[in-house]
């Protein structure tokens, strides 16, 4: 699979394997882009924060 994005593949050597063990990770479940992009301009423009819809945590 790694020759899709690599010449030589998995033994390509600018192709390291970097292991993550998280613990918590934050999510926001928006609107879409188009609402995402419109909350962001309006807040540019004004005072308020953007609402970025609804927000969770997850432990791991």
């Amino acid at each position: 699979m790694a020759d899709a994005w690599f010449k030589g593949g998995k033994d390509a050597p600018n192709v390291r394997l970097i292991r993550f063990q998280p613990e918590m990770a934050e999510v926001w479940a928006t609107t879409g882009a188009a609402g995402f992009m419109y909350e962001i301009a309006k807040a540019n423009l004004g005072d308020s924060a953007p609402d970025m819809g609804e927000h969770g945590t997850v432990l791991f």
